[in-house]
């Protein structure tokens, strides 16, 4: 498929949202349309992109620990906590959270690649907290 072709299909797409809505029953609308548009963004790439605003667009989104301490475990982007920023770095927090509640993780601090369902992978040293696991990081800009 090329370009054009791709790009025809999906403003075909996002024009008969609103009808296909109406068809099914389902509210039609900006909200709708938004919801539609969400679901089929694309997500930023971690490694080339790793700041605040790409970490953010992760939250709720599960990943699989494939590598290093913990193989197997399941986590959750919970929250990403900026904390600070200046014209020189970008510090914030990652929180990881199991999938499922009362799920028993892995005790210790380390680093695990963690594989999302789209095909990225990412390694991060992941430390305990009373909730999951923590990332912190301190990018420069």
């Amino acid at each position: 498929m090329n370009k054009r072709d791709f790009v025809t299909g999906s403003m075909a797409a996002v024009v008969a949202a609103p009808t296909l809505a109406r068809a099914t029953d389902a509210p039609a609308g900006p909200g709708a349309l938004r919801q539609l548009l969400a679901r089929t963004q694309r997500l930023p790439d971690l490694v080339e992109q790793a700041g605040a605003d790409a970490f953010e667009a992760y939250i709720g989104e599960r990943f699989d620990v494939v590598g290093g301490i913990g193989v197997g475990e399941q986590l959750v982007v919970a929250t990403v906590e900026r904390v600070a920023r200046c014209k020189a770095t970008d510090q914030f927090t990652v929180a990881f959270a199991p999938s499922s509640a009362g799920t028993a993780l892995s005790t210790s601090d380390g680093v695990r690649l963690l594989a999302h369902p789209t095909g990225q992978r990412v390694a991060l040293l992941l430390e305990r907290s009373h909730e999951g696991y923590e990332a912190r990081f301190n990018l420069l800009t």
